[in-house]
């Protein structure tokens, strides 16, 4: 027999779960980065500076029908290191042609893979946090910490 607290315990997982997933996703900008490995189209860019002491940050620039756009992201990958890199370099980026704006230096599909692997732990871990602190303080009906 399902006792009521357990069916509240239940409501607040779910509860966490539901906030847990929809902050993580856009925290890190999965719907953004979506586009990118679904839709992206790769083209080369150019090295306009590196940024050492600043995550070692590559700031590039491209263009898309003969706008120019600028964006900031990590080297590696399919791109050279950041100690290989040079300012006038050409790199790999992919840009969304529903948003030239938002590019990607590198390859996305790897970058939306680690997101989702993101939103997962968060959803996962986030949840069992907040239970076992509503726990600790006495807060969960019918579970109270004996003290």
């Amino acid at each position: 027999m399902v006792t009521r607290p357990l069916i509240i315990m239940f409501l607040i997982w779910a509860g966490c779960t539901v906030v847990f997933l929809t902050g993580a996703a856009f925290a890190l900008e999965a719907p953004r980065y979506r586009g990118l490995a679904t839709r992206g189209i790769e083209i080369k860019g150019v090295v306009v500076a590196k940024e050492p002491e600043n995550h070692s940050f590559i700031q590039y620039s491209y263009e898309v029908h003969q706008q120019k756009y600028r964006g900031v992201g990590n080297a590696g990958g399919v791109n050279p290191p950041f100690g290989d890199l040079k300012p006038g370099d050409q790199v790999r980026i992919y840009y969304d042609p529903k948003d030239p704006s938002a590019s990607l230096l590198g390859d996305p599909r790897s970058q939306y893979a680690s997101i989702i692997r993101g939103i997962f732990f968060a959803t996962l871990i986030g949840p069992i946090f907040c239970l076992l602190g509503l726990f600790l303080k006495g807060w969960l009906p019918g579970l109270a910490r004996r003290r």
